[in-house]
């Protein structure tokens, strides 16, 4: 079985996962786990406020509070956007975003006819990583590795695709005339 681009989920499936796990929000959790995501980053030399600027910060910190109960979160852009005062591309940007980290699955919820426009999120990094994608996302062993997979190719293949382009003789050109300026 090859994994689709975009996983989806029933509502069903999604909601009785969330109220069963039995787990409420809990700031200390969430905190924990941006300080574990900043580190993360740091090691890549990524710098979390050039990935999250700002209003996109305040996106992952709710994603994150949200995430800290069970390791999954659903949220409708719209649902953001009204909570946090931000527009729907800085909800957009930040979403992917928190994709490029590689350490979040970005899924969406369907229903019967399409796709509701929501976003189901799950952290890898939870304990519940695994249960979460066979039961919501109905996964199997293999499916889950293959995702991994896929996602730590998509990453490589995008790193080195940076690194070509900082390499361009323009911006070594742009680097040395900033440079001179200092």
């Amino acid at each position: 079985m090859t994994i689709k681009n975009t996983l989806t989920a029933t509502q069903q499936r999604t909601q009785f996962y969330m109220t069963y796990s039995g787990n409420k929000p809990n700031r200390s959790v969430k905190e924990s786990r941006l300080k574990q995501l900043e580190v993360d980053l740091l090691q890549q030399n990524i710098f979390m406020d050039e990935l999250f600027p700002q209003k996109q910060y305040l996106v992952l910190e709710q994603i994150a509070f949200w995430l800290s109960a069970n390791g999954l979160c659903k949220v409708g852009t719209d649902t953001l956007e009204e909570k946090l005062g931000v527009s729907v591309r800085t909800v957009r940007n930040a979403i992917k975003a928190l994709k490029s980290t590689n350490q979040f699955v970005v899924g969406r919820l369907q229903s019967t006819k399409t796709n509701c426009g929501k976003y189901i999120i799950v952290d890898k990094k939870h304990e519940n990583f695994k249960s979460i994608m066979k039961e919501v996302f109905l996964l199997s062993e293999v499916s889950i590795t293959q995702l991994n997979a896929q996602q730590k190719i998509l990453k490589d293949l995008d790193m080195s695709t940076f690194e070509q382009e900082n390499k361009s003789p323009n911006l070594y050109l742009s680097l040395s005339n900033s440079k001179q300026a200092i």
